[in-house]
Parts: structure tokens; C-alpha cells; sequence
């Protein structure tokens, strides 16, 4: 389970139920009731990929009630990172769950956390849920704070410069942008906002896997390397070598996102020396506990880790953002999916204050009934 052992950094406390139960009332446990709920979310505005936009999130939210308690997870699949479509999730999803009333949720949890590494969408959201049941909670500070990465979406450059202005006057000091669309626009546009960063501002660059080799060397060799904290996923997954080779050639620090769903992708990368950064998200990885596990294991191989889903809703954002404070995490999280919503899905919001996302003590992130009725597609309950 992933409270076991007591040894993350900051503590983590998931606030979604009473705490106080024994190890073995709770593996005692058998599940009352489940619940799921395909959505489909508006966004602000659509949200620009290499290789897809993004209007509205389709996601699937999970529900589980045993012994007074509630977990709940969420999972967004997105192109590009996974090969399971919304109705693929939704599928494997609404049928697992009738299978869980009357089953202990130790069984549960050792069942599907059991899953291959290709596979974190699918049970990201049963997996999350299961896991919050099955801990007894950690104590950690009353308040956490979380310093998140500003998002910079415009493409024409007073949009840009607006945008950062905005972002600025609000404590962001690290912003991302998207490229690996068009290799001449993109170095355009990186180097014009460049000019506009106010000093001590840094840029997070992420291509999305839009690139060739040739294209991503080119980039690299004509923007400025003085406010880039890093450059995010150049080439397609399987290029490890290649992206090695791109790394000895500059001085910009690379991370990889997609290319990493496995321990063994991590070690890869640390073999042949591909990239500085590793990126994870929840549903990438799964679940709570591979999320932790993974991140651990690449800090042990010398990367930094960036946590965090630009694509997803108040829940995944929620339970980033605990792991984030938990693991003391230095790099500012990515836990912004939250941000692009017309509408919280919750009863009480998530907090920020300017560019942090605040989880307080005791905050739980109760779903609104009525949000969910508003964006939903389809729904089943299982006792």
C-alpha cells in the first residue's frame, strides 16, 4: 500500500475520510458500493498539443464507499500517451467495478495493482480510489503549498506577451510552452518570448514527441539557452538513442514525459545518458503508489522528477498535488489541469493563491453532484 513504511519526505495525508483505523480494520475492509461517471468537461479555451487540441477533457471519475469510507480517482486519457480512448477506459472501468462490492479491499487492491506498465490509464482511476481506502493516513504539515508552472497557450506574440505579464504579476517564475508543430514558427515564437520574460522567469519547452532528430537539433542550436529550464519530450517514445544524441550536442536540459512509463524506461534513460528530467503523472503511472515508487527510483538515478497533468480534472490535479507536497518535489508541479475547467467539479474548489494550488488541512475534495450531471455521458452503481 502506498502509506507503507511512513517514509515520504513531507508526510502525506489523504483528507477524504476519518482517520484512526487499525492496519487490520482496514484490511478487514469489504467494499459497500461503487461508483462511475463518464464525463465530458469544458475547457476556457482549447488547449494546444503537438499532436492534438484539446477542447474538453473526457474523462472518468471512480467512487468507492467500505466501512464508512470514500476513495475516489480519476483518469483523462489523452493521444499520444496511451493507446485506451475514453470509451476504452470506460469500458474496462464500468465492468470492473461490479465486480468489487463485497470484496475486501486488500484483495481489490492487490488485484489491480497488479497491472503492466502500459496500462496506467486504464486503471488510474479504479487504482486511486482502491488506494485511498486502503491507507490509514500520514500525518503532514496543516497547510500544503504548492508552487505550480504557468501555461502559456497563445501563439500570436501579444497574446504571449499578455499572457506573461498576467502569469508574472501572479508569482509564476517558470512557464510553459508548446512547440513541434512547425520548426521555423516555433523558434519564432520561443525566441520572442524569450525577450518578453522578465529576468528570473523561466521557460519550460515541450514538444509533445513533434519532432525529428534534425528538426530538434535545429531548434536547440537557435534559441537562447539562458532562460530555458529545460526541453521536454523532442523526439517519439521509442527514441532513446536519439534523444542521447541530442542531449551530448547542447547545453539545454532535457527531460522525457512520454518516453517514460516503466522503471525499465527509467533505467534506459539513465544508461545511455538520454535526459536530466523525468516527467510523471498519476495516470501515466497508474496510481498513488507507482507514482511515488517511480519517482523515488529515478531521483535514486540522479534525474530531477516534474510531477504532473496539464490534462485532468480537480481530482487527479488534487491528488498530484499531495504527492507533489509529500515527496517535497523541487520543480514546479505541472497539477494544473484544474485550471482549464469552465466549472469545478467539486463542492468546494481547489485553492490558489496566485501560483500556488494550497491543499489545508482537512480540505476534502467532495464531488458535486450537480457539475457531474451537467458533463455527464453515461453512469453505474454497483451494492
Amino acid at each position: 500500500p502506498f502509506y507503507k513504511g511512513g517514509d515520504l519526505k513531507g508526510g502525506l495525508f489523504i483528507p477524504v475520510y476519518k482517520t484512526g483505523y487499525s492496519s487490520s480494520f482496514l484490511h478487514k475492509m469489504k467494499i459497500d458500493k461503487t461508483e462511475a461517471w463518464l464525463l465530458k468537461i469544458p475547457l476556457k479555451y482549447t488547449y494546444h498539443l503537438s499532436f492534438a487540441d484539446v477542447p474538453v477533457y473526457k474523462t472518468v471519475l471512480v467512487r468507492i464507499y467500505a466501512g464508512g469510507r470514500t476513495g475516489i480517482g480519476e483518469s483523462t486519457p489523452l493521444p499520444g500517451y496511451d493507446s485506451k480512448t475514453p470509451d476504452d477506459v470506460w469500458s474496462f472501468v464500468s465492468n470492473e467495478i461490479k465486480k468489487l462490492p463485497g470484496m475486501q479491499v486488500k484483495d481489490a487492491v492487490q488485484i489491480y495493482g497488479g497491472f503492466k506498465p502500459s496500462e496506467g490509464f486504464a486503471y488510474c482511476a479504479l487504482n486511486c480510489a482502491l488506494e485511498m481506502l486502503d491507507s490509514p493516513g500520514w500525518k503532514r504539515p496543516s497547510t500544503a503549498k504548492i508552487q505550480l508552472v504557468g501555461t502559456l497557450n497563445a501563439h500570436d506574440i501579444s497574446g504571449i506577451g499578455n499572457e506573461i505579464e498576467n502569469l508574472c504579476s501572479n508569482g509564476y517564475d517558470t512557464l510553459k510552452i508548446k512547440v513541434g508543430r512547425n520548426v521555423s514558427d516555433d523558434i519564432k515564437r520561443v525566441r520572442e518570448t524569450d525577450r518578453l520574460l522578465p529576468a528570473g522567469t523561466r521557460m519550460r519547452i515541450d514538444a509533445n514527441q513533434g519532432y525529428s532528430q534534425d528538426d530538434a537539433m535545429r531548434f536547440l542550436d537557435c534559441i537562447p539557452p539562458e532562460k530555458v529550464e529545460l526541453f521536454e519530450q523532442p523526439l517519439p517514445v521509442n527514441c532513446f538513442e536519439e534523444t542521447a544524441e541530442l542531449r551530448s550536442g547542447t547545453d539545454i536540459p532535457i527531460m522525457l514525459d512520454e518516453s517514460i512509463k516503466s522503471m525499465d524506461d527509467i533505467s534506459l534513460a539513465a544508461g545511455l545518458n538520454a535526459c536530466d528530467f523525468i516527467k510523471l503523472k498519476l495516470m501515466k503511472c497508474g496510481g498513488i503508489s507507482r507514482t511515488i515508487e517511480y519517482a523515488r527510483f529515478a531521483e535514486k538515478n540522479g534525474f530531477t522528477v516534474v510531477l504532473g497533468n496539464g490534462v485532468q480534472s480537480d481530482i487527479g490535479s488534487y491528488l498530484e498535488a499531495l504527492i507533489q507536497a509529500g515527496l517535497q518535489l523541487t520543480a514546479a508541479g505541472e497539477m494544473n489541469g484544474f485550471n482549464k475547467q469552465t466549472e469545478s467539479l467539486l463542492i468546494e474548489n481547489l485553492e490558489q493563491r496566485n501560483s500556488e494550488l494550497v491543499i489545508r488541512d482537512g480540505f476534502s475534495p467532495a464531488i458535486s453532484i450537480p457539475a457531474l450531471n451537467k458533463y455527464l455521458k453515461e453512469t453505474v452503481s454497483f451494492s
